[in-house]
């Protein structure tokens, strides 16, 4: 089956590249794998908005995932690089309750762990421009769990996630694009410019290009910064910027909801007319003049501009469209040993949207994560890695309006089945025991917390043998039983946890 696998890779790989018989082909061996991961949340009383789940809360609940991969790839005459990897995993959705059919039954899921081609410029070693194309992961910093939200998050909204398949060493970016990286002075200068296909945050196959840069000071130090323009080439303007009323601001603040269902969309409607009694105007229009508010049931007629609701019709628009910026230190103190050459100090700040907007995107300072790490060698083959976040947001980190509505807005209020609520004693109220509490009643937490952290040991035994163990509170997004992750992460307040053990075999 393996020399079958092969000679069809072979095959295709020629055919697809029209290669001449004198081309130098390398195969590399087959590569694959199995893994399993056993862990325990323990969310202390939230919940998950997950369709096929009761929203339950989630207290000590097992897990358990099992999967594997296969991997071929081929050089091209020495400069050029083909790789592909595919996986499946089996899960189940959380909280596991008699009451949900779907948390009782298995799912199964495949996954394109990657597909690219590389290719080099210049010298072998050192080569001035290494250009890759198609869907890869990407990683930009030390970090192995938190940060690296220049490419993963939102920016308008600010929403942070992890990696929901991998669970541990989870927060690679998962790019489909192109990608070119500049090397200058033997790899001491490196530069990142990317043309990224948006395809995790709404809308999809927007292109957001980037650019990653960092330079290395001996082996003691390393900066980095970037930027990237989420958006910027879109696919179709209205929705990167959707016009309608309930996404539209006047000034400086948000229009209110009471303003959303009155006539006129925008500014430059053909609808709004000056103050005005001219019998000219007359009070209505042939509706194949507007077969847009045909379609949606709204009247073709005349209005003025005081019917519309705002004195001067000044509406604008939230927008997915922004600039995202990053900058990054990495410390290594040691530059000896076996071990001690590995251990590293890193930090790294985002700031999610340069641009203010009302209401929503007010202060910087809140769609601004800080994080900061260290990776530890110990004696034995082990490696440990700590790492902490600070995101403080006044808003849920639920992706719910941006995947559902396509709106650049932050979810104000609790889902109507979800409830994320704190009573008067400032304790959580779960919806399987006593849904909504009165609003005079009950404090809404918006915020999932401030404070997200992450425990990481790992072990190569034998050459083969993975061990990995995970203790974190994070951005973890559970899967519902159609492969689908939840819209706000399993934890919505400071405390709980989750930990997961990790056995897996490279062969």
């Amino acid at each position: 089956m393996k020399k079958i696998g092969v000679s069809l890779w072979t095959i295709g790989l020629l055919g697809t590249l029209g290669l001449a018989e004198d081309i130098k082909v390398e195969m590399y061996p087959a590569h694959y794998g199995v893994f399993n991961n056993l862990g325990v949340i323990e969310a202390r009383g939230d919940t998950t908005s997950s369709y096929g789940t009761t929203g339950e809360p989630i207290r000590r609940q097992p897990f358990s995932r099992f999967g594997g991969w296969l991997a071929m790839g081929a050089t091209v005459e020495d400069r050029t690089d083909i790789s592909v990897l595919l996986a499946m995993m089996t899960w189940n959705s959380l909280p596991l309750t008699s009451g949900s059919p779907f948390s009782r039954m298995q799912s199964t899921g495949s996954n394109l762990g990657h597909a690219y081609i590389t290719h080099k410029f210049g010298d072998m070693k050192y080569p001035w421009l290494t250009l890759k194309f198609g869907a890869f992961d990407y990683a930009y910093s030390d970090s192995k769990n938190l940060g690296g939200h220049l490419f993963t998050g939102g920016t308008y909204p600010g929403t942070l996630t992890g990696n929901f398949w991998n669970l541990i060493d989870g927060n690679d970016y998962r790019a489909q694009g192109l990608m070119g990286r500049f090397s200058f002075f033997d790899n001491t200068l490196n530069i990142d410019a990317s043309a990224f296909f948006e395809h995790a945050n709404e809308p999809n196959y927007d292109l957001s290009p980037g650019i990653v840069a960092s330079y290395k000071v001996g082996e003691f130090l390393e900066v980095g910064a970037g930027a990237v323009f989420s958006h910027l080439l879109a696919w179709d303007e209205d929705a990167v910027t959707p016009k309608v009323r309930s996404n539209a601001y006047i000034g400086d603040n948000r229009l209110a909801e009471s303003e959303w269902l009155k006539p006129g969309l925008e500014a430059t409607d053909s609808l709004i007319l000056a103050d005005t009694t001219d019998p000219r105007y007359g009070t209505k229009l042939d509706p194949a003049t507007r077969p847009d508010l045909v379609a949606k049931g709204i009247e073709v007629a005349y209005i003025t501009r005081a019917d519309n609701g705002i004195a001067n019709s000044q509406l604008e628009y939230y927008t997915f469209k922004g600039t995202k910026v990053m900058g990054r230190l990495a410390i290594k103190p040691f530059s000896f040993g076996e071990n001690l050459n590995r251990v590293s100090l890193y930090t790294e700040v985002t700031l999610l949207g340069v641009k203010n907007y009302p209401f929503f995107y007010e202060k910087q300072s809140e769609r601004m994560p800080i994080m900061f790490g260290i990776n530890l060698p110990l004696p034995g083959g082990y490696e440990i890695s700590g790492e902490a976040e600070h995101y403080k947001n006044k808003f849920m980190n639920n992706v719910r309006p941006a995947y559902q509505a396509v709106l650049p807005q932050w979810k104000e209020q609790p889902g109507d089945f979800f409830v994320d609520s704190l009573d008067a004693g400032g304790r959580p109220v779960s919806n399987g025991q006593s849904g909504f509490l009165e609003t005079s009643k009950a404090m809404v937490s918006h915020n999932n917390g401030e404070w997200f952290w992450s425990v990481t040991a790992k072990k190569t035994v034998f050459g083969k043998l993975g061990l990995s163990a995970k203790l974190a509170h994070d951005f973890l997004r559970l899967y519902n039983f159609f492969g689908n992750p939840s819209d706000q992460p399993a934890f919505q307040h400071d405390y709980g946890w989750y930990m997961v053990f990790k056995t897996e075999v490279n062969i």
